[in-house]
């Protein structure tokens, strides 16, 4: 009946996600793939501790484009069984870490749909923490669920290293698991047995080393470098409490974060409670890879999302157990009834995002649809030129490319061309493309004469449109 349930109240909240589109990141991430053989992706994911930009994405990327095409259900659909897994994988987690059934069934509840996470659930770009978390969490129960029988053996550790490798190639944020069995190993086992910390530590450091020196690093790029500082530890949790307990923006400072820490630890400490212990680590330490590059809440979470859950429950639980014991048909009720109000407020609060999100997609789903419709056959390799286009950006390129599933297709976007083309250049290009009251139609160039200026004619024919061209 509990599974039945959940995923009953996952669909209702974010069943709509399978008819979204596609988002601008998209395109940008299927191009970085495009043209990548098979065999490339395999070799990338082999060698976890190269700079190749997250290999696993790139294996979902390609995979469901090599039939799919720009269609884009069929990536819906793959993202969305992936996220009822995770939310099956998340279960089991509670239940190893809890040894209790109604913790773990009330930290699903909690944990399986967030309000801050709405981007995760319908952005095809968020495959890379989706990913994450499937492998990240395969990994981790499959330690937890050796351990609990004892040690690991070498096939069983053999897994949890392969596991954790592919939740790498998914996303940087995996670097924590190593971490984490180290913190289990001392609260609940006390250090009895290190290999798997001591092997996952191993592939770490080759994959960080790997990953700051290699050429093209994450960390030579302004968005990823990081900065070191308190300041920023600080405010980053800071964030990652607003987000994860739903308070309002501004809300919380950095003494309220160390007084947080502060309180929760002596009650961890305190009532001798090692779930709770293990849970103050947990969302200490989980957003370590990235507070110091400025990622502040919400998506960027959805990984560590289940450690907070399970505090809550853990916390709740520890409460109760000074009462009387309440009867099981009492407990089951309160489930129902969290789950409905929590899912009410969950169903009024996500319509405050789906405008802005169906609002970011049409524009992407529309520039698809009019090169459907203008019907313009190119040859492989075409050099084409856009007089104009809807984006700010290079997405033009992107959808262009992909479109005609040409990487080796040349297209100028003459927003970014500085000198404008010459009169010999414009004939040159195939195709001539651009947005005319919401169509894309080829531009007049054969009206361009050796005595005219092309950049007089260029300007002329671009103020003639509206800026920026709708669709």
């Amino acid at each position: 009946m509990f599974p039945i349930l959940v995923v009953v109240y996952f669909c209702v909240l974010a069943g709509d996600a399978l008819l979204v589109s596609f988002a601008a990141d998209d395109m940008m991430n299927l191009a970085c793939y495009h043209g990548r053989t098979a065999w490339e992706l395999a070799l990338a994911n082999l060698r976890f501790y190269s700079t190749f930009y997250r290999p696993l994405g790139g294996v979902f990327y390609s995979t469901l484009y090599s039939f799919a095409g720009l269609n884009p259900l069929p990536y819906r659909a793959a993202i969305f069984f992936l996220l009822l897994v995770n939310i099956r994988l998340c279960y089991r987690f509670f239940r190893l870490c809890s040894a209790s059934l109604q913790q773990a069934r009330f930290a699903t509840v909690f944990s399986c749909y967030h309000g801050a996470m709405v981007v995760v659930y319908y952005f095809n770009s968020q495959i890379y923490d989706v990913l994450c978390a499937t492998f990240y969490y395969l990994a981790f129960n499959a330690y937890l669920s050796a351990r609990e029988k004892g040690g690991l053996s070498l096939s069983r550790l053999s897994a949890v290293c392969g596991l954790y490798i592919l939740a790498l190639n998914a996303k940087e944020i995996a670097v924590t698991l190593p971490v984490f069995l180290l913190v289990h190993e001392g609260i609940f086992h006390r250090f009895r047995h290190l290999r798997p910390v001591f092997a996952t530590g191993a592939l770490t450091s080759v994959y960080v080393l790997g990953k700051c020196l290699g050429p093209q690093s994450l960390t030579s790029m302004e968005a990823y470098h990081p900065r070191f500082s308190l300041d920023m530890f600080l405010a980053g949790h800071a964030s990652y409490l607003q987000t994860m307990f739903y308070l309002p923006a501004g809300s919380v400072d950095q003494w309220d974060t160390i007084l947080f820490w502060a309180v929760l630890l002596v009650y961890a400490l305190a009532r001798q409670n090692q779930l709770i212990l293990f849970c103050w680590f947990w969302i200490l330490l989980s957003s370590l890879p990235i507070v110091f590059i400025g990622r502040m809440g919400g998506p960027a979470m959805y990984v560590p999302l289940a450690g907070y859950a399970m505090l809550v429950t853990a916390v709740c639980a520890d409460v109760l157990r000074r009462f009387p014991a309440i009867a099981l048909r009492w407990q089951h009720a309160a489930l129902i009834l969290t789950t409905l109000a929590i899912g009410a407020y969950h169903y009024k609060e996500k319509h405050h995002y789906l405008p802005a999100i169906h609002s970011g997609q049409a524009l992407t789903w529309r520039t698809i649809q009019q090169l459907n419709n203008a019907g313009l056959q190119l040859p492989k390799g075409a050099r084409v030129l856009f007089l104009n286009d809807p984006f700010t950006d290079w997405d033009m390129v992107f959808i262009t490319q992909l479109y005609y599933n040409d990487p080796s297709l040349h297209v100028d976007l003459a927003r970014k061309m500085e000198p404008k083309p010459t009169a010999e250049q414009l004939r040159d290009y195939d195709a001539v493309l651009q947005f005319e009251a919401g169509r894309i139609v080829q531009a007049p160039t054969r009206t361009v004469t050796r005595g005219l200026d092309p950049r007089a004619w260029l300007e002329a024919l671009e103020e003639s449109m509206p800026a920026p061209p709708p669709l």
